[in-house]
């Protein structure tokens, strides 16, 4: 959950657990995952929008419960 004043960024909350997340002059100073999804055809949810904010530990729990794992590649430079 994303907290605004005046348009900037000033909170930022896990919606899994609660946990906040360390923002600091707008920036995110914490691993977190951030979805940001419009739902389309042949779904329930045809043109709702979902946005929701994990932090790493919770993004970690999930995924270990997917029947597939998470396709993961190694990246040497990080914009």
């Amino acid at each position: 959950m994303r907290v605004y004043r005046e348009k900037q960024l000033k909170q930022l909350y896990c919606n899994n657990c609660g946990k906040e997340i360390k923002v600091q002059n707008e920036m995110i100073q914490e691993g977190v995952l951030t979805v940001d999804f419009t739902w389309g055809y042949f779904s329930d949810k045809d043109g709702k929008k979902h946005s929701f904010d994990l932090c790493e530990k919770c993004y970690d729990e999930i995924i270990k419960k997917f029947k597939y794992p998470v396709e993961e590649k190694e990246y040497t430079e990080l914009i």
